[in-house]
């Protein structure tokens, strides 16, 4: 936990997004006030304004990661952590850093938007995956 930080089911981002403003039955302080888990939309702003190898640009060059391919030229400072599945068990904690997005893939649907960033590559990668799964959590500032 200390070199890795905590690890956030997607229903504990959803109960904290309310339109970027911190809900007022936000029990875990995820985000401070003025800060929202960020949309879909804004890691796709935040990686296209990076250009090329934005997931290089965003790691910490630190032994964390399986592979010191990180420049942190922006001051991003992402360390992996991995993700924790809905079974208990821990996974990729030094090959992938994991950040839930405050978008679902469907109004009822299972499933939610990450970013990843990988050990070996400098791209990003988008995707989903049940909502139930652990992910580390980044704040926006509103």
């Amino acid at each position: 936990l200390s070199n890795y930080g905590y690890l956030y089911n997607w229903y504990a981002v959803k109960g904290i997004f309310r339109t970027g403003v911190i809900a007022s039955t936000d029990t875990l302080k995820i985000c401070p006030l003025g800060w929202h888990v960020p949309t879909d939309a804004e890691w796709t702003t935040l990686t296209t304004y990076l250009g090329t190898d934005p997931g290089t640009q965003m790691k910490k060059n630190d032994a964390l990661w399986e592979s010191n391919t990180g420049t942190d030229t922006n001051g991003f400072s992402a360390l992996p952590g991995g993700y924790r599945n809905d079974d208990g068990n821990f996974y990729d904690s030094r090959r992938f850093a994991y950040f839930w997005s405050a978008t679902a893939t469907s109004q009822f649907g299972s499933s939610a938007y990450y970013l990843r960033l990988s050990s070996f590559l400098g791209s990003v990668s988008r995707d989903n995956r049940y909502k139930s799964v652990g992910h580390s959590v980044r704040c926006h500032k509103d």
